[in-house]
C-alpha cells in the first residue's frame, strides 16, 4: 500500500502531487530505508533533514553526531514547527537558499510520514515556479532514505525565524500554504546577500549522475 495513501491527492490518483509522492515512495522503499537516522543508502542518494531540537523529540528522530558533508545542497532542508491561525503548521527551509515550503503538520507523527508531508506540500508550492525542476532532478528523484542533522548555525536558524514570522503573517490572513511559501520566499535576505530564496533555490544543483 502507498505510503502516500492517506494523505491529500493520494497514490494511486490523477493529481501531479500524487506523482511526486509515488515516485518518492518508489525509492525511498527500494532503498530499503525505514525511515531512521542514515540507513543504507549512499549519502549523495539521500535526503538530509535538519528539525530544530524540540520537533527532533517529538518525532523520535535521532539526530546524527557526525555531521557528513552534503554532496546534494538542493535535498538539504531544515525543519521548524510553528503556529498560525490556530493551527500548526511545519516550515522546511531549503538549507543553502533557505526556500520555505510551508505544510499543515496534521498526520506527521515520525520521519516517514515528514517526508511524505514534505513532498505533498513542496508540489503544491513548487509545481508552478522554475524550482520545480531542481527538485524533479536533484531531490524527489534521489530518495533512497533519509538523514537527520542539526540546523547548521545560529545565522540559518535566525534566517528561518524571519522566515517564520512572515509565512504567519500570511497565513493569518488567509492565504493557503502553498501561495504563503511563495510570497515569502521573494523576501530578500541579509545571510544570502539581500537576494531572495526564490532567486537562489532554481539555480542549485545536485549530486553528479
Amino acid at each position: 500500500m502507498c505510503v502516500a495513501s492517506g494523505l491529500k491527492g493520494a497514490c494511486p490518483g490523477t493529481g501531479l502531487a500524487s506523482t511526486w509522492a509515488c515516485l518518492a515512495e518508489r525509492n525511498f522503499k527500494s532503498g530499503e530505508h525505514g525511515g531512521g537516522a542514515s540507513g543504507l543508502a549512499p549519502a549523495s542518494l539521500m535526503i538530509t533533514f535538519r528539525p530544530t531540537l524540540a520537533l527532533a523529540k517529538k518525532l523520535e528522530l535521532n539526530l546524527s553526531d557526525t555531521i557528513p558533508s552534503i554532496a546534494n545542497r538542493a535535498a538539504d532542508w531544515c525543519v521548524q514547527e510553528f503556529r498560525a491561525a490556530r493551527r500548526t503548521y511545519l516550515l522546511y527551509c531549503n538549507t543553502p537558499s533557505l526556500y520555505p515550503v510551508i505544510a499543515l503538520k496534521q498526520g506527521v507523527t515520525d520521519g516517514e510520514a515528514l517526508l511524505f508531508n514534505f513532498i505533498m506540500a513542496a508540489e503544491a508550492t513548487l509545481r508552478p515556479t522554475p524550482g520545480a525542476k531542481v527538485f524533479e532532478l536533484w531531490v524527489q528523484t534521489e530518495m533512497s532514505g533519509i538523514q537527520y542533522l542539526p540546523i547548521p548555525d545560529r545565522s540559518v536558524q535566525g534566517a528561518i525565524n524571519d522566515l517564520m514570522r512572515i509565512a504567519q503573517g500570511h497565513l493569518e490572513e488567509g492565504l493557503t500554504p502553498a501561495v504563503a511559501s511563495r510570497r515569502a520566499s521573494m523576501t530578500p535576505m541579509d545571510i544570502l546577500g539581500m537576494k531572495s530564496p526564490e532567486a537562489v533555490f532554481p539555480r542549485l544543483r545536485g549530486v553528479s549522475r
